[in-house]
């Protein structure tokens, strides 16, 4: 036959009277109840330091006899002690995984129940707890000569369980600046600068933390700079000679910035612009007289 578990099987015997004529019966019945067990997860839950909590109910029904119902609950497949207190059962506290941003846990819980005739019964179920995620990038960050700032970048949140309430924090040599995140991307609002400095590396920061309906939390960060130009020019010799002719050389050095630097040098005697070549570091007058 078809076993079921928790089905009650019954049996019967009915005893025929002989061929004779003489008349005589008896009849006999019998049943078999087979046991039945149910496990359910009603909870699970991996916290942000890998602590792990779950419960649910466990029953255990039928057969002949007494019971003895055994349940084994796995996280990942790795064994996790639970304690049974009458239908319900809830994992031991103090039990954790290695926690890790974005991941998907999984459980398990087998339950298994034997009664006195040797008959068995067993039962499975299975949940999950998807921690989660949240990634921040800075794309495009800009220091301009007037002293405006401008940054962009995406901010993505993902996983978890239930909806994701994610913050961004955006700094500039440490102090906060104010932006605003449309869909998977931000940008810094405009009207907003520091004091331009020739020469300086301006450090950006943009810290994001992102929180589901667990309580379970996820953080990340971006940091980018914009190192402004600088330039030096100097004067080492200027001479007027007898006849007129003028010499004229000096040291220019541009430094910094963001990508190739394009430098100028514009010399002037007595406000008429000459010609200058720059070789290097170094510049002078090409050769030129100044008046006749």
């Amino acid at each position: 036959m078809v076993y079921e578990e928790g089905k009650s099987y019954g049996i019967t015997a009915d005893a025929r009277p002989p061929r004779d004529g003489d008349k005589a019966t008896d009849s006999a019945s019998a049943g078999d109840l087979t046991p039945s067990v149910d496990v359910t997860i009603d909870s699970f839950e991996v916290a942000n330091n890998g602590d792990v909590a779950a419960s649910g109910t466990l029953t255990a029904t039928g057969g002949n006899g007494a019971l003895t119902t055994t349940l084994v609950v796995k996280i990942d497949g790795v064994e996790y002690n639970a304690t049974v207190t009458g239908t319900s059962w809830s994992l031991d506290a103090g039990q954790s995984v290695v926690y890790e941003e974005g991941k998907s846990y999984g459980i398990t819980a087998d339950a298994e129940t034997t009664d006195a005739d040797g008959d068995k019964a067993t039962d499975s179920a299975s949940a999950g707890d998807l921690t989660p995620s949240v990634d921040v990038t800075i794309d495009s960050f800009e220091v301009a000569n007037n002293g405006d700032v401008a940054a962009s970048g995406t901010l993505t949140a993902t996983g978890g369980n239930g909806a994701l309430t994610t913050t961004l924090v955006v700094k500039i040599d440490g102090v906060e600046y104010n932006a605003t995140v449309t869909g998977t991307s931000w940008s810094l609002d405009a009207g907003q600068s520091v004091v331009y400095e020739e020469g300086k590396s301006y450090g950006i920061t943009a810290d994001a933390e992102t929180t589901d309906a667990d309580g379970d939390k996820a953080t990340d960060s971006a940091s980018a700079g914009d190192l402004t130009p600088s330039v030096d020019v100097t004067i080492d010799s200027f001479e007027v000679a007898n006849n007129g002719d003028v010499a004229a050389s000096g040291t220019l050095t541009a430094t910094g910035g963001n990508g190739a630097l394009t430098t100028t040098l514009v010399v002037k005697i007595d406000g008429v612009e000459y010609n200058a070549t720059v070789t290097g570091t170094s510049w002078s007058l090409d050769a030129v007289r100044a008046w006749s």
